[in-house]
């Protein structure tokens, strides 16, 4: 009887080590292939705003997808803003394509960037160099441009999802941005309240993917940013 127990104890062992090893393997797959993609589409973007005539004293919304998904200009009714976001940025990728956004010399900078780093595992510390980094360079480079920079929102990503979006890190990198705004004099823009739910995951209302926004969520973000946009 043992040697059969020994024989079943070694195969199951072998299964659920090949099943762990395959979905390893499958996960940095998909994550290597998405990263690859995200640099090919960044630099699609990248370089056609390069290409786009210079607008002095606009309005740029800077960021990764979330904010590249809205149609700001039509939302404020306004068009002197430009929407100048890119999905799967980081705040290095910001930074490396700032010059792009001084050269407008925008009256108003509202950033929101981080999540996608958050996904990624990039420290916090970094992330918060990377942003001191930004600002630096657009006081810099524009210094007329007032900056306002939006807390990360909430995410609604299962535990186990091949990108390790999670809640924890948006309330850590959102708490160290309050204290540079602070620092750094400039306007902190808290939004996660209002779109987290009563667990503190991006509600379901505002949401189709657990990520993005729908329609309502850009509407909910226009009307708390309104009197900063306006005045």
């Amino acid at each position: 009887m043992k040697n059969p127990l020994i024989i079943s104890l070694i195969f199951n062992s072998i299964i659920v080590i090949s099943i762990v090893y395959i979905s390893l393997t499958w996960r940095e797959y998909i994550q290597s292939f998405a990263k690859e993609f995200g640099l090919i589409h960044y630099q699609q973007k990248a370089t056609m705003f390069e290409i786009m005539p210079v607008r002095d004293g606009s309005i740029i919304f800077l960021g990764n997808s979330i904010t590249d998904g809205a149609h700001w200009s039509e939302l404020f009714g306004n068009p002197n803003i430009i929407n100048r976001g890119i999905g799967g940025d980081i705040t290095e990728g910001v930074l490396n394509r700032i010059n792009e956004i001084v050269r407008h010399k925008p009256s108003k900078l509202f950033i929101a960037i981080g999540t996608n780093d958050i996904a990624q595992e990039i420290p916090t510390k970094k992330i918060i160099e990377n942003y001191l980094a930004i600002v630096e360079n657009v006081r810099a480079s524009s210094p007329i441009t007032k900056i306002y920079i939006q807390s990360i929102l909430p995410v609604a990503i299962p535990p186990g999802s091949i990108f390790p979006y999670n809640n924890k890190g948006v309330l850590e990198v959102n708490q160290e941005l309050r204290k540079i705004c602070t620092e750094l004099d400039i306007p902190y823009l808290d939004l996660h309240p209002y779109f987290a739910d009563e667990t503190g995951k991006l509600r379901s209302d505002l949401t189709n993917d657990n990520l993005h926004l729908l329609g309502p969520g850009y509407l909910l973000w226009k009307d708390l940013i309104q009197d900063y946009v306006s005045e």
